[in-house]
């Protein structure tokens, strides 16, 4: 008697398999969150000039995660560009060092949202001081 408005259908009662379907579906879910998460990269992109825009080839830059100590470190190409993978999101120290200039430094945050960050770097000459005797 489906549909007849005087013998409405009788109420479904949870059936055991129900349930069981619901938490395989949520467990494949979740199983498809966290192979999507592992499988992100991540990675600190940027270049390296000084004040005038000319590029510093052979800088320096090295990214820290100070909770892990894990640590990794790059040098800039002929056009002053960078690209450093990471295995992690989290926060990073970068810090870029380079022959009579200023050491300069950043905190770099990766997150799953944010899985990339791209920097434009300008590093200043280094003051330089003598003492005449």
């Amino acid at each position: 008697m489906v549909g007849h408005p005087f013998f409405p259908k009788a109420p479904r009662r949870n059936h055991p398999n129900r349930a069981v379907a619901l938490i395989a579906h949520l467990l494949f879910f979740s199983f498809l969150s966290a192979a999507s998460l592992a499988a992100q990269s991540w990675e600190t992109t940027g270049v390296v000039h000084d004040s005038t825009g000319a590029f510093i080839p052979g800088a320096a830059v090295s990214l820290r995660q100070p909770g892990t100590g894990l640590a990794t470190s790059s040098q800039t190409d002929d056009q002053g560009k960078f690209d450093v993978k990471l295995p992690a999101a989290g926060v990073y120290q970068l810090e870029v060092n380079a022959n009579g200039f200023a050491p300069w430094q950043a905190q770099v945050v990766l997150t799953p949202n944010a899985p990339a960050s791209n920097l434009d770097i300008a590093l200043s000459i280094e003051a330089t001081s003598q003492r005449c005797v």
